[in-house]
C-alpha cells in the first residue's frame, strides 16, 4: 500500500508540474483532479511536496548572477511550456537530452547583460561627465572673464541632454533614436536663442554653442551606448567558474524545466 501511495503520488506530481508549465492555476488543477477521483488528502500531500521542492530551489540560488539568470531561464522555458502543444513539448524534451547543458549555459551567459556591473559604469559614466562639464563651465568662466551664469546658460543644452539620456537608458537599445536626444536639444536651444529674443541669450553665439553642446552630449551617448551592450569576458569568466564551481545551479534548473 505504501509503495502504491508513493507511486500515486509521484505520478500526481508529474502531473501537476506538467499542467503548472502550461500556466494553469492550483486551483483549476485541484478541481480537475477532484473530479477525476483522488482523495483531498493526497493532493494535499502533491502540493506540499511541490512547495517545500519549490522553496529548496528558490534557497540554493543566493548569489543575485545566478537568480537573475536562473530567472530568465525558467521565465524563458515556462513560457514555451504554456504555449507550446504537448507534441512540441515531447520533441523539446527529447532536444534537450541531446544537448550539451554546458555549452547552453555558457550561450546563455554569453547573451545575458550583467545588469548590476553595467548599472554602476552608467551611474559613474553619468557622474564623472557631471564633473567635466562643472570642470568645463569653470575653465570657460576663467579664460573668457564671462559671468559664470552666462557659461552655465551657454552648457545648459549639454547638461538637460545629459539628464535625458541617462532617465532615458532603455531608448539605448533603440541607437538612432537614442543618440538623437542630443540633437534635438541643441536644435531647440539653437532656435530659442537665435529666434526668441530673450535678454539671457543677448551676446552669445547660438550656432557655436549649439554644436559644441550638441557634441558633448553626442559623446555622452556614444559611451553610455557602448558601456549598454559590451559583454565583458572578465564577467563572463565569474559567472562561468562559479556555476561549475557550485555543482552548475543555472544547468540544474535547465534540467528541471
Amino acid at each position: 500500500m505504501d509503495n502504491f501511495h508513493e507511486y500515486l503520488k509521484k505520478q500526481l506530481i508529474e502531473y501537476v508540474e506538467a499542467e503548472r508549465n502550461k500556466g494553469i492555476p492550483l486551483e483549476e488543477i485541484e478541481k480537475v483532479l477532484l473530479d477525476a477521483g483522488h482523495r483531498k488528502n493526497i493532493i494535499d500531500e502533491v502540493f506540499l511536496e511541490l512547495e517545500k521542492e519549490k522553496a529548496g530551489k528558490e534557497t540554493k540560488h543566493t548569489d543575485p548572477v545566478e537568480k537573475d539568470m536562473v530567472s530568465m531561464l525558467k521565465k524563458g522555458f515556462g513560457s514555451f511550456m504554456a504555449q507550446a502543444s504537448n507534441k512540441e513539448i515531447k520533441d523539446a524534451k527529447e532536444d534537450f537530452k541531446k544537448t550539451d547543458t554546458n555549452e547552453t549555459i555558457k550561450e546563455v551567459i554569453d547573451d545575458v547583460e550583467v545588469i548590476e556591473e553595467k548599472n554602476m559604469l552608467e551611474s559613474g559614466l553619468f557622474f564623472i561627465y557631471l564633473v567635466a562639464l562643472a570642470l568645463i563651465i569653470l575653465v570657460s568662466t576663467g579664460s573668457t572673464h564671462s559671468e559664470i551664469k552666462n557659461v552655465i546658460i551657454g552648457f545648459i543644452p549639454a547638461i538637460i541632454s545629459i539628464f535625458i539620456s541617462f532617465f532615458a537608458l532603455k531608448l539605448a537599445d533603440n541607437v538612432p533614436a537614442y543618440v538623437m536626444i542630443p540633437l534635438g536639444v541643441a536644435s531647440a536651444f539653437y532656435g530659442l536663442a537665435r529666434f526668441s529674443g530673450l535678454e539671457i541669450f543677448r551676446g552669445i553665439d547660438p550656432e557655436g554653442l549649439a554644436i559644441v553642446n550638441f557634441l558633448l552630449g553626442f559623446f555622452f551617448n556614444i559611451l553610455v551606448v557602448y558601456i549598454r551592450f559590451i559583454k565583458p569576458k572578465h564577467m563572463k569568466r565569474r559567472v562561468i567558474k562559479k556555476l561549475h564551481r557550485n555543482n552548475s545551479p543555472g544547468i540544474d534548473a535547465l534540467r528541471q524545466l
